[in-house]
């Protein structure tokens, strides 16, 4: 049988597990860890180690919980391993049960901000009126037992104020329930004892794909279950080049921060499918093409699974929310080189591409010294939309957090090559006047001479103007101008587009696009099969939505969407959140 142990991770064989997992994604990794710890905010790894005993009951498991647990109520995490703060001791668990003794305020405070005291009554109890624990059998670990579910707590506040976060977390399988009942209990009762007033969560588990417009996709009559990660089907591949429409890409793309929205935005609430989100219309493109991207029915069990646990859901909203619940995302299994990748792309966004290339754009790495211009880039777009820039001092410490895996990219413009093409241009477009007037001059049809040389001279005329724009460029910013940046974080399975901003003024170069293409294209040489847009509003078919721009920017790309299932939280001291409740009431009087 299998027996669990709820157990304190090393940073590194936190990093190890999550870089293995299906859901892996930046929020969920050690870097993070790092980052979070430089804002201020306390963290530890904690996971599950399991270990299969022929032959053993669950009294057996007891006895040897009974056995250990002495010995190990007094290890703390090893700060030197785990490379973060440790928010106290973690404990192994066994069957978990209840705590409902009566809290005072004095009681609240015991668990400080650095955890248990060495030696102190530990427990790893429930929520008050949460359900019974399951007869989940646990032992201590033993270094070699593999891991099979791991998080990074992150603990806020303090006082009345304080809770503690999973983003885009735990990582581990929603579908084993023994597994989910065990961590999420042992996860809330390590919460509580820190002196969380609740828990919050955002499971990364998808809970449905949509096609490229958000529509349902209709599952074969056999569901299609491929693992991510898995090799596409053959029929996948072969219509993998025919996955872009008539969509218009050429708006212009806004400053995103860390959730993957426009800074300061929130989702509300959604009654369910509805004209406005276009979440209820059925795809005509086959579930062939989506085999081995996530569900193609919605994934209700984890949610009723985390709810009979005594988590609430915070619903299936639209909006942007402040870890994205709707992503955009690039499928790019099966394309083998840059040219098959801009074939995929819509045929706005193809052409885009090749105005940014002949345009002078190119695409470069930003060091940190030049993080300050990132900033002031990203503050032209957040100006422009109304949103809260983040302070420069952020992207550096994201810088330093993440190394080489955080890319601060800069969309170039070279204006001398930018003046070479179109003199070149404007060369050409001279010799064809003059070919022509001097061929009116023996024409035996003259009227269709006329007609080709007026339309000559207009071409001349607006290669001329650009011959001018470009020489006023390179007298008001110099041979080189960053028109558009971006952050793009890598893990194992994909690079994620967190930030971004650009200079209005240089809108028809398309360097955002540039930008895109550029990190896919890595993608594509480094053997990534997936690129995460990362947030959109979940609102698909209202031109008047305020969201409506970036949609149609990503969907250039032809990707598909990916629903999650949004935020769960459960109230860990009912007491204390009540008065924390009640104190921002009255605050927002």
């Amino acid at each position: 049988m299998r027996t669990l142990s709820f157990v304190p991770l090393s940073a590194d064989e936190f990093e190890e597990f999550a870089a293995r997992q299906a859901d892996a994604n930046f929020q969920q990794t050690a870097a993070m860890g790092k980052l979070r710890r430089r804002s201020g905010t306390k963290v530890a790894y904690v996971g599950v180690r399991a270990r299969t005993v022929p032959g053993s009951s669950v009294a057996d498991a007891l006895r040897a919980v009974a056995d250990d647990v002495e010995e190990m109520d007094d290890s703390p995490v090893d700060d030197e391993t785990a490379d973060v703060e440790p928010v106290g001791d973690v404990e192994p668990v066994g069957d978990v049960e209840l705590d409902n003794d009566a809290e005072s305020a004095d009681d609240a405070e015991s668990a400080d901000d650095a955890g248990l005291a060495d030696g102190a009554e530990t427990d790893a109890g429930l929520a008050d009126g949460a359900p019974e624990a399951a007869n989940v059998p646990a032992e201590p670990a033993v270094r070699d037992d593999p891991i099979v579910a791991a998080a990074l707590v992150e603990i806020h506040g303090s006082g009345l104020a304080k809770f503690a976060v999973v983003h885009d977390g735990p990582l581990l399988d929603y579908h084993d329930a023994p597994l989910l009942e065990f961590f999420m209990r042992a996860l809330t009762g390590y919460a509580r004892k820190r002196g969380a007033a609740q828990l919050e969560i955002t499971p990364e588990s998808p809970y449905l794909v949509r096609d490229s417009e958000g529509r349902r996709i209709r599952p074969d009559s056999t569901p299609v279950t491929f693992a991510a990660g898995n090799a596409m089907p053959r029929r996948a591949k072969k219509s993998a080049g025919k996955r872009f429409g008539a969509r218009v890409a050429a708006a212009a793309d806004v400053a995103t921060d860390a959730t993957g929205a426009p800074a300061g935005t929130t989702g509300a609430p959604a009654t369910g499918a509805s004209a406005k989100s276009g979440t209820s219309a059925i795809s005509d493109r086959p579930a062939a093409d989506f085999a081995g991207l996530g569900p193609l029915r919605p994934d209700g069990g984890t949610v009723r699974a985390l709810e009979r646990l005594g988590f609430r859901h915070g619903g299936f909203t639209t909006g942007y929310t402040a870890i994205p619940r709707w992503r955009y995302v690039k499928d790019l299994r099966g394309i083998g080189d840059e040219d098959e990748l801009l074939a995929s792309y819509a045929k706005n966004t193809r052409r885009n591409v090749r105005i940014a290339n002949d345009s002078g754009v190119t695409v470069r790495r930003m060091d940190r010294a030049e993080l300050g211009t990132f900033h002031d880039v990203c503050q032209l777009s957040c100006e422009k939309q109304g949103f809260t820039n983040r302070p420069v001092q952020y992207f550096r410490d994201l810088h330093d957090a993440f190394g080489d895996d955080a890319e601060f990219l800069a969309a170039e413009i070279d204006f001398r090559q930018y003046l070479g093409t179109w003199q070149a241009k404007r060369d050409r477009f001279a010799a064809d006047v003059a070919r022509l007037e001097e061929s009116l001059k023996t024409a035996k049809y003259p009227d269709t001479v006329e007609r080709k040389l007026a339309a000559a001279k207009k071409t001349l005329a607006a290669a001329d103007r650009r011959v001018g724009q470009a020489e006023q460029y390179l007298a008001d910013f110099g041979d080189t101008f960053v028109a558009a940046v971006g952050l793009f974080v890598w893990n194992g399975r994909e690079a994620v587009y967190l930030f971004s901003g650009a200079d209005e003024r240089f809108a028809k170069f398309y360097a955002p696009t540039a930008l895109q293409h550029q990190v896919m294209s890595e993608c594509v040489r480094r053997g990534v099969d997936r690129y995460n847009f990362y947030g959109i509003d979940g609102v698909f078919d209202d031109p008047s939505d305020a969201g409506r721009g970036v949609l149609e920017f990503k969907q250039g790309f032809d990707g598909y969407v990916e629903e999650l299932p949004g935020e769960f939280d459960i109230v860990l001291r009912p007491a204390r959140y009540t008065l924390k409740r009640l104190a921002h009431k009255l605050l927002r009087r």
